[in-house]
């Protein structure tokens, strides 16, 4: 067997290590699914539990939600209140050592109505029936009646103990119209001051009283009319209902007029503080105006400018004759200075035939000051460049070293451009010769400042177009003639070198277009441009072979503007 000093293992060492191994196999793949299955529906219990909890308390929110607005509709929808009956009997509910036995006013409403609808004989005057109508006069009641009525309501008041005898119903005088006191007499209960048993006793019997009284006086006045003979329709009608109905209308129509006016009031008083509130929103719309119109008079603005420029140098035959005699008019020692000088001629009239617009752009930096509600000066700085193109089949060569043109000294063949502008001509300096076809560029970059007024005008809400003009001082800076052929050298003029090309060029520019208002501050414009030149580029154009023009340019005009301390407004 072996052990830490022997390595060495025994065959039933082996086997029992080797089902050792194979007790200790991983679980199987079921085991895990139904662990997994186990959890998987425990998280679904809780789940469904959670669920069914929010369920109830959303259906407990929405029965609420619904009860509250059952019960608001409920409220708003139900009458303000309702009106008592006029004609009702009702006692005071008053409490206190000071309470009274009167009743409410419409008791006495009540009882001026049973003394209207009873009149005496001798005062009542009987109308001819209409055709067809019922008469309906009842009679007065009867004197021995009346004196019922009056003994029974004296008899039930005096059998209340506590009351004193003010409060008794007086008996009806015969002297006097008995109707009228018992209308004045029946429902006046005196005031009286007694100890608080006997008003707590009379308050709750008060009402028991009044119908009891009530109850005896129909009673006697329905036995009255049936002895008479007399039609009882008019006792059958409600006590002074055509005086309710009258003052229930009246007081409606009045609470009406008053709604209807404090509703008319109401609507007065908010047009006037809309009204009011409009003054005040458009008076500080044009304070605020007015401070941004002075606190925004200055801008700022970048453009670009690229377009087409035509140098303007033409061809003439006069010119061309005058340096034709003039070279004539020189010696010539050979053959080779005729050809050369006839081969000058035609590479002239070759690059004035052949001279096109270049392409042109120029950027600027303005600043711009506003002069008036739609009136912009503007000034800035730029740069400018200009181009013009031409093709030529002839190069020139100076023979003898001689410089043939001004502030340029080259060994090297050149354009016919160079002793084209030269006023220094020597036929016996140069040398020109036929080579295949080349283009030549002339390039000029200028300096400018610009000084201009531009006008604006509304065309829409954020839209606008625009008109200017002005002048722009050119500072010469450079001048380059570049040829494509390699055997042609390039010329340039700096600034310091003796050009003959004007260092100062003074040019007017118009253009004109629409913009638009991005935003609080910023503007775009585009629109087209014209530049002329005041003078021609060559300083001395008189002694030029070729005619000279004045320049120009025409192309778009891009610009960018933005205005200081300014918010977006309406122009």
């Amino acid at each position: 067997m072996s052990s830490a000093a022997n390595d060495k293992r025994g065959k039933l060492e082996e086997e029992f290590q080797s089902r050792m191994y194979d007790a200790e196999a991983s679980p199987s793949q079921h085991l895990w699914d139904r662990i997994d299955h186990e959890l998987t529906v425990q998280e679904n219990g809780a789940y469904k539990q959670h669920a069914g909890f929010y369920r109830q308390l959303a259906a407990a929110c929405i029965t609420l939600l619904l009860l509250a607005g059952g019960l608001g509709a409920w409220y708003f929808s139900s009458p303000a209140g309702t009106e008592q009956p006029i004609a009702t009997v009702a006692p005071a509910t008053n409490s206190g050592p000071a309470a009274t036995l009167s009743a409410p006013s419409e008791e006495a409403e009540m009882a001026g109505a049973v003394a209207a609808t009873t009149t005496p004989p001798k005062q009542a005057e009987r109308k001819a029936p209409a055709p067809g109508a019922t008469e309906i006069n009842p009679a007065a009641p009867a004197p021995a009646a009346l004196g019922a009525i009056a003994e029974a309501s004296s008899t039930t008041s005096r059998s209340k103990t506590g009351v004193t005898d003010a409060t008794a119903l007086p008996q009806p005088d015969a002297g006097n119209d008995p109707v009228a006191e018992m209308a004045a007499v029946t429902l006046t209960i005196a005031e009286t001051k007694t100890p608080d048993a006997v008003e707590e006793a009379v308050e709750k019997e008060n009402p028991l009283i009044l119908s009891r009284s009530l109850r005896q006086t129909i009673a006697a006045l329905s036995a009255t009319e049936q002895q008479a003979g007399n039609s009882p329709a008019l006792l059958q009608q409600p006590f002074a209902a055509k005086g309710a109905e009258a003052k229930a209308t009246d007081d409606f129509r009045k609470l009406n007029e008053q709604v209807m006016a404090h509703a008319k009031r109401m609507e007065e008083e908010q047009k006037a503080r809309l009204l009011a509130y409009n003054e005040a929103a458009a008076s500080k719309k044009d304070s605020e105006k007015e401070n941004s119109k002075g606190n925004s008079r200055w801008s700022l603005g970048m453009a670009y400018a690229p377009g087409y420029f035509n140098q303007n140098i033409g061809s003439s035959g006069q010119d061309m004759s005058a340096a034709s005699d003039q070279m004539s008019l020189m010696p010539s020692s050979s053959s080779s200075a005729s050809i050369s000088s006839l081969y000058m001629d035609e590479a002239r009239e070759e690059y004035a035939e052949n001279a096109d617009p270049g392409f042109s752009f120029g950027f600027e930096a303005k600043t711009g000051f506003k002069l008036g509600k739609k009136l912009k000066l503007l000034t800035g700085l730029g740069f400018l460049q200009n181009t013009t193109r031409s093709r030529s089949s002839y190069m020139v060569q100076e023979s003898l070293g001689n410089s043939y043109a001004r502030g340029f000294n080259s060994s090297g063949p050149s354009t016919v451009f160079i002793p084209s502008i030269s006023s220094n001509l020597a036929a016996d300096s140069l040398y020109v010769t036929r080579t295949p076809e080349y283009k030549v560029n002339q390039r000029h970059r200028f300096l400018t400042v610009p000084v201009g007024l531009q006008y604006e005008g509304n065309m829409g809400k954020d839209w606008f177009w625009y008109g200017g003009a002005g002048v722009a001082a050119n500072i010469l800076l450079q001048t380059t003639i570049l040829a494509s052929s390699a055997e042609v050298e390039d010329v340039a003029y700096d600034l310091q070198d003796d050009s003959p090309f004007r260092k100062l060029q003074w040019s007017g520019n118009v253009s004109g277009g629409v913009g638009k208002r991005l935003g609080g501050n910023m503007s775009v414009t585009v629109g087209p441009e014209f530049r002329s030149y005041f003078n021609t580029l060559l300083a001395e154009t008189e002694n030029a072979p070729l005619p000279q023009g004045r320049p120009y340019a025409v192309g778009l005009n891009m610009a960018v503007n933005y205005e200081l301390n300014a918010g977006k407004k309406s122009r």
